[in-house]
């Protein structure tokens, strides 16, 4: 009976490329600037809510989730600000 040959281990001796590694990962996170740390600042709106055009469409995901055999759809809710439109700037 033919049996296949025992896949081989690799060893590692040289283990110096993981110490440095380990050593970048630890100064870099230790050396990274003080204000990437700080609170978070609060955001301000540009455009005003309610005044925002509102569109609700559906979306072909091009997978057939529950397998019906039809490819699923999803509803998109999509809300952007009028004053850009209004400038005549375009916007996603």
């Amino acid at each position: 009976m033919y049996r296949p040959p025992m896949p081989t281990r690799t060893r590692f001796t040289d283990r110096r490329p993981l110490a440095t590694a380990a050593l970048a990962a630890l100064l870099a996170g230790l050396l990274t600037p003080t204000a990437a740390h700080s609170a978070p600042r609060e955001s301000r709106p540009v455009h005003s809510y309610e005044n925002a055009v509102r569109e609700a469409v559906w979306v072909d995901t091009g997978f057939d989730g529950d397998g019906d055999g039809r490819d699923d759809r999803v509803a998109v809710d999509v809300v952007r600000p009028r004053e850009p439109a209004r400038q005549g700037r375009k916007i996603p």
